[in-house]
């Protein structure tokens, strides 16, 4: 994270604002099966690096494939360490430049916008790849598969996490659309609707300690 960081001040902008807002709506706590920093973390990384999201300059790299001597779960933990605590992650040897000139306000928009269109039960979000790819068939419960580049696996197990974050994001949307949600930000007097229509949604409920974060 502190790579994309270094990448472009865009991605701490939109993360901070994703934050805020999910803090407002009550769906980031991963202690009760909600989203997490983290989450929201690879959720922006995702967007701001995807052609998907952002054809055809995005505004990311994707690091596992422009620089995997740093980023890739072959690593050892020294190496880890020592990237941690260096100032420059990049050591000098790569000066990333984005083509997209979109301002934080726009990205904003194209990222609800894109997370809205989002389907959880037919798609997967690799980092590594810079993209989400088809999914095998979901029955059950719907859980938003994140796969960062140090697991095989999703780093978003709990349904209830999904069914939070695409609440919110639809929210978010009708918001935007009836000019309202752009300018609330720390107040955000609007979520008191979101909290009303979901009072007995799962997430608002204290889940058991055994739920697998």
């Amino acid at each position: 994270m502190r790579m994309y960081k270094a990448c472009d001040n865009r991605f701490t902008l939109l993360f901070l604002w994703l934050r805020a807002i999910c803090d407002k709506l009550e769906v980031r706590n991963s202690k009760y099966g909600l989203l997490s920093s983290y989450h929201l973390l690879l959720l922006v990384v995702h967007f701001l690096q995807a052609e998907q999201a952002l054809s055809p300059w995005p505004v990311l790299p994707v690091l596992a494939k422009t620089h995997s001597s740093l980023v890739t779960c072959d690593l050892p933990i020294s190496k880890v360490a020592e990237l941690v605590k260096a100032e420059n992650p990049f050591d000098g040897e790569f000066s990333w430049k984005s083509h997209n000139k979109m301002a934080i306000s726009e990205l904003i928009v194209r990222f609800v916008d894109y997370y809205s269109h989002f389907n959880p039960s037919k798609e997967a979000i690799y980092i590594e790849k810079g993209m989400a790819l088809k999914r095998k068939q979901v029955f059950g419960d719907v859980r938003l598969q994140i796969i960062d580049p140090f697991s095989p696996i999703s780093v978003c197990r709990s349904p209830h996490a999904s069914s939070a974050f695409f609440a919110a994001i639809q929210f978010i949307r009708r918001q935007f659309k009836n000019g309202q949600l752009l300018a609330s930000l720390p107040d955000v007097p609007e979520a008191s609707q979101f909290l009303r229509e979901h009072h007995f949604s799962p997430w608002r409920t204290q889940m058991s300690d055994k739920i697998i974060l």
